[in-house]
């Protein structure tokens, strides 16, 4: 068995917290890209009503741009629920426990895609319908196992990279 547990760094939270940042602008970008388009081919079909759809743009729009932002001060690390405490491996499965109500996730190791070695902490990134952006494992929290069995586990999976700050 493998696990990590405890609280993450400074640098490993802000790392999440700009993840979480990018997918949620990309989900309303595409979110509202969609309905305009939508929209835009509905005013052209009735020309009449083009007011209506053109209120409709701009409505869907602010709504997807504000839903776009976080909600939360980077510095208050309690108000987001999923940021996991505790990362354990054992049994071909990954669990991820946090103290919200949306902190608990389990994978299979089969769903490893990649293991991205970010210098501090390893990222475990997983095949597209079992994403799950929270497994960041933090090196310094290990509280059972070792680096090494953690690096034999997925040593073909393994990717090396830098942070850029």
């Amino acid at each position: 068995m493998i696990e990590f547990s405890g609280t993450l760094s400074n640098d490993s939270w802000q790392y999440l917290l700009k993840e979480q940042y990018k997918s949620s602008c990309f989900a309303a970008v595409f979110t509202g890209g969609v309905h305009i388009v939508l929209f835009l081919i509905g005013s052209v079909m009735w020309q009449r009503f083009w007011w209506l759809f053109l209120l409709f743009s701009l409505f869907i729009i602010l709504i997807c741009f504000l839903l776009a932002f976080p909600k939360t001060n980077p510095q208050e690390k309690n108000l987001v629920a999923c940021i996991p405490e505790t990362i354990s491996i054992e049994n071909n499965k990954l669990e991820r426990f946090g103290n919200g109500k949306n902190s608990y996730g389990i994978r299979k190791i089969e769903d490893v895609k990649k293991v991205i070695d970010m210098g501090d902490w390893y990222i475990i990134d997983f095949y597209f319908p079992n994403k799950d952006g929270y497994f960041l494992c933090q090196k310094d929290l290990i509280t059972q196992g070792t680096i090494e069995e953690f690096e034999a586990l997925f040593a073909d999976k393994i990717v090396r990279k830098k942070l850029r700050k």
